[in-house]
């Protein structure tokens, strides 16, 4: 896969704690992440209070706090900040859900947000459980999920009684995941066995992590906890599908394959049993990339190889995997791509080269990267292959000429299509880091196709906080995208509002700067190779 340039290996810290991996410095004989670490905010010793968390080394409010003079405040439970900062509740009240109710006595309890005194119990309202003195939700509430005084880290949300991130990035190059809440708040850098990681996505309470060494770990979305339970891929697992009780994955390096493996409980400490059911090869050379699944059929792009013509022309196509018996795969055919007009630039060589592939109003979206096989350049403009599932009928859609190329990844978003575009990156001969990138951009396309808005992926002004970022995968949320940057380890978050993107976090300074979720490598550099959402 193109993804995964940088070519340095990631450390970790050692047992002793003495020597530290990328991003990690020593505190206490620890090793912590300064950007990220509550008691190490910063430097050493710096620690955020309760209702504070650390980000890019500073101490900031927590999800749900505010901030009301110089300290963070739950309003929901601030008897001197009830629903709003300076709003004091009297002395015969407490601060529930925002707003001053009285303290109801109950024999020699008080208790808060109760409905009635039985006996000398409170009795709170459905849905609500007494933890103390007070009625809680402990299907939400942070301090007291699924249970009184069970709480979860700041970073975390509380869902349906368990605590969870609400999105999780693999850090590539330093072989790490990182957990994130929906409004940007970013969690310490979790370390797995590496060398690298490739690809990520979520089956109900774990994590399926593709490792470049060809292991598909198994990860507590809960806690990011390496659970074990590893199996097989192969040394490129690009692209990870899950359909309960089936997990696809395609190896685009070594077997050049379509796996299959079916998760049954029972296995130890938390994790599940992955068995193989079937495996598929899809032939030499062909370098699947992503997965869509319509109906009962599996579509799967195939990229092919570079370096020569010969070699592209094991791809540019898209195969079609029956898979109503997973246990049975059988391939009925393929959609070539090679009489697509590619619009190819004077005295340049093109291929399609499908990058990846989505699902949209009916119809499969492939983003192309437009590449010349020898100089792996764009020899023409970024498009995208739209297919119909049904006829397997080819048309091309053009994307924004002046501010993308190279196109990578696609997904709906609030009723459009939204395109990532690397552009044309520029690497260094002697270590794979990026020196310059043109024409990298979010694209956002309506339902007729059209392109409605575009959001640059580039800063101005130079320094280490601009340095070449390059648009890569992205994970949506609502109508919210969390975009990765393949070149320094950053998230840019946009929204889609009226058909236009709308920058939330990002290089234009109006939300701030993007955020930065994964700790650079010993280069500098770090590729946010995907992002997963935790439903």
């Amino acid at each position: 896969m193109a993804v995964g340039l940088l070519a340095l290996l990631a450390a970790g810290c050692p047992p002793t704690g003495a020597v530290c991996g990328a991003g990690l410095d020593v505190c206490d004989g620890a090793c912590v992440d300064l950007r990220t670490d509550k008691e190490h905010c910063g430097a050493c010793g710096v620690a955020c209070d309760a209702l504070e968390v650390c980000q890019d080394t500073a101490c900031q409010c927590r999800e749900g706090a505010t901030l009301c003079g110089s300290a963070c405040v739950d309003l929901e439970s601030d008897a001197q900040n009830c629903g709003a900062c300076g709003t004091v509740c009297g002395a015969a009240e407490a601060c529930d859900r925002g707003a001053c109710r009285p303290v109801l006595r109950c024999g020699d309890a008080s208790c808060v947000g109760a409905l009635a005194c039985e006996g000398s119990a409170c009795v709170c309202p459905e849905g609500r459980t007494l933890c103390g003195t007070v009625c809680v939700d402990l299907a939400t509430d942070v301090d007291h999920c699924g249970g009184c005084g069970v709480a979860c880290d700041d970073v975390q949300a509380c869902r349906a009684g368990a605590c969870t991130y609400e999105l999780v990035a693999a850090c590539q190059d330093t072989a790490q995941l990182v957990g994130m809440r929906a409004s940007g708040q970013v969690g310490p850098p979790v370390q797995l066995p590496g060398p690298k990681l490739q690809s990520i996505a979520v089956d109900r309470n774990l994590l399926l992590v593709g490792e470049t060494d060809g292991d598909l770990q198994q990860v507590a979305t809960s806690r990011l906890a390496l659970l074990g339970g590893a199996v097989d891929t192969g040394p490129s697992p690009n692209d990870i599908l899950v359909d309960p009780p089936y997990v696809y994955v395609v190896e685009s390096l070594q077997t050049n394959s379509l796996l299959v493996f079916r998760r049954e409980e029972g296995g130890s400490g938390g994790a599940a049993v992955f068995t193989l059911v079937d495996q598929l090869p899809l032939g030499a050379r062909t370098s699947p990339q992503a997965m869509a699944k319509v109906g009962h059929t599996l579509f799967i792009p195939l990229y092919g190889g570079m370096g020569s013509d010969d070699a592209a022309r094991a791809g540019q196509k898209v195969v079609r995997v029956d898979v109503s018996d997973p246990g049975n795969l059988r391939l009925e055919g393929d959609i070539s791509l090679m009489g697509m007009d590619l619009r190819t630039f004077p005295a340049e060589t093109s291929y399609p080269y499908p990058y990846g592939i989505t699902v949209f109003n009916g119809s499969l979206y492939l983003p192309l990267t437009n590449l010349n096989p020898t100089t792996l350049k764009p020899g023409g403009p970024a498009l995208l292959a739209k297919v119909d599932p049904a006829s397997g009928a080819v048309t091309s859609v053009p994307l924004d000429d002046a501010s993308c190329l190279n196109a990578v990844h696609a997904q709906p978003v609030a009723g459009h299509l939204a395109v990532s575009c690397q552009g044309r990156v520029l690497y260094s001969s002697e270590d794979w880091t990026v020196t310059g990138v043109e024409r990298s951009a979010i694209v956002l396309l309506d339902a007729e196709d059209h392109v409605v808005d575009t959001y640059p992926f580039t800063c101005a002004g130079g320094g280490a906080a601009c340095a070449f970022p390059v648009a890569s995968r992205f994970a949506v949320v609502g109508s919210s995208l969390y975009v990765g940057d393949q070149s320094r380890g950053r998230v840019v978050v946009l929204e889609v509002q009226e058909g236009r993107l709308v920058e939330k976090r990002g290089f234009g300074g109006e939300g701030g700067g993007p955020l930065q979720v994964c700790p650079a490598s010993s280069n500098g550099g770090n590729s946010v190779t995907d992002i997963a959402v935790v439903p």
